[in-house]
């Protein structure tokens, strides 16, 4: 309270009376303050029965964990407790527990990860009553618990009963526990090759019969980009996701199994051969001619030549992938293309080089475009010019064809007051990277410009 006029005037105070908020006030102020003491005020409020005075106190416990990383005692004991709450608790505060556990395992940094890991020793206690709310018949509670399972799924990887209560949530038809089962699923199949192999055959079926509707078949079928934990494994979900390939022609099957099969094959590297073939064949009049599903297939292209050490002719024809992607009206197609043959231009120089077709495409995509289309075409190609005239044998026409281009982009560009930043550095490089012999092409084409 406080006096104004002679009148008491009630001054309201920033947390509500018998809050619990003055302990994180103690936590920050006093650094040697012993956490039983602050887990014990904590636990009171679990026992409460308000339930805003346990939503509060749950809130608390990740700040008590981040604040004590080292005691083992504390992090076993908050635990426990917390899995007492969730077991009898109603749904709202295990929603609520729910939060703290993502907050508790939560994989920002794999220093906080170890460090938590290190530490516990009271998992089998933990997950068996957790598991608990599994096998009640409340399907929102179900979804609740599936949920939790999947935030500690590095802790039940090798749990065998725990495997077997997620396969057989895969059946329900309630929504919530269905998402549930299926984030489970996810991150099971992450970091578990056995729960991975186990499921596979369920996964397999469900896609196939028709009583699965379209949404969930679609997130199903993501599931395989993390079926790469063994060859033989690999080779099940490659050949799974090729026949729903061709079963599913529709645009979202077809954009979710190519992204699919690009990441398998990027953590596998056994199936790259195959499914560059496959992707380029999507490009081009005789492919695919819908644009997202080209577009995706250059974007899994060009991340596919990073998984590469050392891209070849023998794996990217980069003759056939110009030819094709090249030959769409959609400009979005053309910039996925033209990014393509620069990423593969470090590594296939000569090839290009010795493509005259291409490279006198190049040469007309920096001059035409410099009046008119997108600058991102003439850009990418100017840059892809620069690579070939540094990186290959030296060719005094080639770098006198290229210089002419850049040199025709850059005056049409600065005639129209347009951005040509990029091939100004493009034309740099070729200046910095040509052999000496060639500098003088260089000097000339700069005189000409003055």
């Amino acid at each position: 309270p406080r006096v104004a006029g002679g009148m008491m005037d009630e001054v309201s105070s920033p947390t509500p009376p018998h809050s619990l908020f003055h302990l994180f006030g103690h936590i920050a102020r006093d650094k040697d303050k012993d956490g039983t003491s602050i887990l014990l005020e904590l636990d009171k409020g679990l026992r409460s029965s308000e339930t805003g005075t346990q939503y509060e106190a749950i809130l608390f416990f990740p700040r008590l964990i981040a604040h004590f990383p080292e005691s083992s005692v504390l992090l076993n004991t908050a635990l426990l407790k917390l899995s007492d709450l969730f077991r009898v608790a109603n749904n709202f505060i295990r929603v609520c527990l729910l939060k703290t556990f993502q907050q508790i395992f939560a994989f920002r940094s794999s220093h906080a990860r170890g460090t938590h890991l290190a530490h516990l020793s009271c998992t089998d206690e933990f997950l068996r009553r957790i598991y608990t709310v599994l096998l009640s018949n409340d399907p929102l509670a179900r979804a609740i618990t599936l949920r939790t399972l999947g935030t500690v799924a590095h802790l039940v990887r090798d749990r065998l009963h725990i495997h077997h209560g997620i396969r057989s949530c895969m059946d329900s038809h309630h929504a919530q526990e269905a998402s549930a089962t299926l984030f489970a699923l996810d991150r099971l199949c992450q970091c578990s090759p056995l729960f991975a192999r186990g499921v596979m055959p369920k996964i397999v079926r469900m896609l196939e019969g028709l009583e699965t509707d379209p949404a969930r078949k679609l997130r199903l079928l993501r599931l395989f980009r993390h079926m790469h934990h063994d060859q033989p494994m690999a080779n099940h979900a490659w050949a799974t996701l090729t026949r729903m390939r061709s079963m599913y022609p529709s645009l979202p099957f077809q954009l979710a199994c190519i992204a699919t099969l690009t990441r398998l094959a990027h953590a596998s590297l056994v199936h790259i051969p195959a499914h560059v073939s496959l992707l380029v064949s999507l490009l081009g009049p005789t492919g695919d001619v819908r644009t997202p599903v080209q577009v995706l297939a250059l974007r899994s292209l060009h991340l596919i030549i990073k998984a590469t050490p050392y891209p070849t002719q023998d794996t990217f024809d980069i003759g056939d992938i110009a030819s094709r992607g090249l030959a769409s009206p959609h400009a979005e197609v053309k910039e996925a293309t033209l990014k393509v043959i620069l990423s593969l231009s470090t590594f296939m120089c000569d090839e290009i080089a010795r493509n005259d077709e291409l490279v006198s495409r190049m040469e007309e995509m920096v001059t035409t475009h410099a009046t008119a289309g997108p600058d991102a075409l003439a850009h990418k190609a100017a840059h892809i010019l620069a690579n070939i005239t540094t990186h290959t044998t030296p060719d005094p026409s080639l770098v006198e064809r290229a210089i002419t281009a850049l040199c025709s982009h850059i005056r049409q560009a600065a005639q129209d007051a347009r951005d040509c930043t990029p091939v100004l550095r493009a034309a740099a490089h070729i200046d910095t990277r040509s052999p000496p012999e060639f500098k003088h092409i260089n000097k000339g084409r700069k005189r000409k410009q003055k």
